[in-house]
């Protein structure tokens, strides 16, 4: 039997988001042997002739591009007006021709409404959709609502995902299924953070503060990501006499929110340093050396930070609302005083109340200063190495074959 096409479609790996990070993580898996059984020369189900078509603004574009991993077929695309169906279009009848086959996509289901009428025969499409909002009908709808209905096969990252996919599929139809993805927890576990601070922080002359406390935030410069929440619980914490230091690690300094004029309205000169570019183990050091950390996305659809936080037993706080508060414990989960709609899919995003979550970081601070027993990871959060899940994820493309 020949091997089916299957092309997966998402950011390139070296482009270092959480998007690029899945499908560098699914995409080695369903490639290496011993794991699955699906490669080039596999007798038990038909074999899979597995490339990649990534996103990426600067990479050079066509058949062939190696990427950061290894990969030896990719193909690529800059533009984002049709979302690179125009160079998957190109790349497999360069590959394949008029062969059918799979296009597995790992986009949110906006941007998979322009794979709906790519000229490919017989295609079957397969999405692992990222959902982190929804509107006043637990639902949304338009062009990505259209997306949806037209997948073969769709999977969801959460149960809270998988609820709100489940409202825009045909009724009667099967209900989604849900898989998280995994994180590396070779790299993210539990670091002695002796020195960690000074050395990374800016403090290897003077030393760390006698007695301070850090907290971390790992996000992004953008509209879902409430830095301006986060300055004003640190605040609090202050003006509450804890003696704290904030770490944010971040891609821009200037974006949506500028760090600078949040360090300055929130007067937390000499209680914030930044970081930019560091690699996994030297983040996994420094979420180590936090008492606690803030995840302060107005929903996720996963939440890479908030996984990684907790492998290396640090707790964190995140709103309650969305798929991310799947893996925090109720108890650490922020009130949500009101929701209000955004963007051209009137999505819900949750306003934080910000005392409550200051009353989380203040316990979850003096739960470390007095000694008490080592963090215990929340059960959805502790299944999310891929040692444990990939079993699952096999399972569910073989469903497919």
């Amino acid at each position: 039997m020949s091997a089916v096409p299957c092309l997966l479609v998402g950011d390139a790996p070296e482009l270092h988001t959480g998007l690029g990070r899945i499908l560098r993580d699914v995409s080695t898996r369903m490639m290496v042997k011993e794991w699955g059984r699906w490669g080039h020369g596999a007798r038990l189900r038909p074999s899979l002739d597995i490339r990649r078509c990534c996103f990426s603004p600067t990479a050079p574009r066509g058949a062939g591009v190696r990427t950061l991993d290894g990969w030896h077929t990719d193909w690529r695309w800059s533009s984002i007006q049709d979302w690179g169906a125009e160079a998957i279009t190109t790349a497999w009848k360069t590959w394949w021709g008029d062969t059918p086959g799979i296009l597995f996509s790992f986009y949110d289901p906006a941007r998979c409404f322009c794979y709906l009428d790519l000229p490919i025969r017989g295609l079957q499409r397969w999405g692992y959709f990222a959902v982190d909002a929804h509107n006043v009908h637990h639902s949304f709808s338009g062009p990505a609502a259209e997306a949806v209905r037209g997948y073969d096969r769709v999977l969801a990252y959460t149960k809270y995902g998988a609820s709100v996919l489940d409202q825009v599929i045909p009724v009667g139809a099967v209900p989604t299924k849900h898989l998280p993805h995994g994180i590396d927890t070779s790299v993210f576990k539990p670091v002695d953070p002796t020195g960690v601070a000074a050395h990374y922080l800016g403090f290897k002359d003077s030393g760390w503060p006698t007695g301070r406390r850090l907290i971390g935030c790992v996000t992004t410069n953008q509209p879902r990501k409430d830095l301006g929440f986060t300055f004003e619980v640190m605040r609090e914490l202050l003006d509450r006499g804890l003696d704290l230091h904030l770490w944010l690690h971040i891609d821009e300094q200037h974006g949506e929110w500028s760090v600078p004029a949040l360090y300055e309205d929130y007067h937390l000169e000499g209680r914030l340093s930044c970081t930019q570019g560091l690699d996994d183990r030297q983040l996994a050091a420094l979420y180590s050396a936090c008492s606690a950390t803030i995840a302060p996305g107005r929903g996720e659809g996963f939440g890479y930070p908030i996984l990684e936080s907790q492998f290396c037993e640090t707790p964190v706080v995140h709103v309650d609302y969305a798929g991310g508060a799947e893996f925090v414990w109720p108890g650490d989960r922020v009130k949500v005083v009101s929701l209000h709609a955004e963007g051209p899919y009137n999505l819900l995003r949750p306003i934080m109340d910000v005392s409550h979550a200051a009353d989380i970081l203040e316990r979850m601070i003096r739960d470390r200063i007095s000694g008490k027993p080592a963090f215990v990871m929340p059960p959805a959060a502790a299944q999310c190495d891929w040692a444990t899940l990939w079993p699952a994820w096999e399972t569910w493309i073989e469903e497919g074959l």
